[in-house]
């Protein structure tokens, strides 16, 4: 089971998440970023995606019942221009993924403070 917390600046204290609502939380260590699912069919409300860029795979934890599904495999976009190849079209989806680990453009926090607001255990 996964432990998500958010930072409460205005009681400075570190609270735990039981929903997401009607959003989704992709997170890698290049950038964190969440969505309204609402307005983006492909991707689940209330879900946490995990993106692990050297492993080329991604998985997604549903927070309000606690289930993961693991493994998936993502169509890595650099690794893809790199061999010449073409993967597309992509879904939705797998754009956020993408974007998750695009750290051409990278310009976000470092590592230790995403990693200190959303503190996954």
């Amino acid at each position: 089971m996964h432990i998500v917390h958010k930072v409460d600046t205005m009681n400075r204290v570190v609270v735990p998440v039981t929903s997401l609502g009607s959003r989704a939380l992709f997170t890698s260590e290049i950038r964190s970023f969440s969505v309204d699912a609402a307005k983006f069919p492909a991707v689940e409300a209330g879900c946490i995606y995990y993106v692990q860029r050297d492993m080329s795979i991604y998985e997604y934890y549903h927070l309000a019942d606690g289930w993961m599904e693991k493994y998936i495999p993502m169509a890595n976009l650099r690794i893809a221009d790199e061999a010449q190849a073409c993967i597309l079209p992509l879904t939705l989806e797998q754009v956020l993924v993408n974007y998750c680990i695009d750290d051409e453009n990278y310009s976000e926090l470092p590592i230790d403070v995403v990693t200190i607001v959303l503190l996954v255990c």
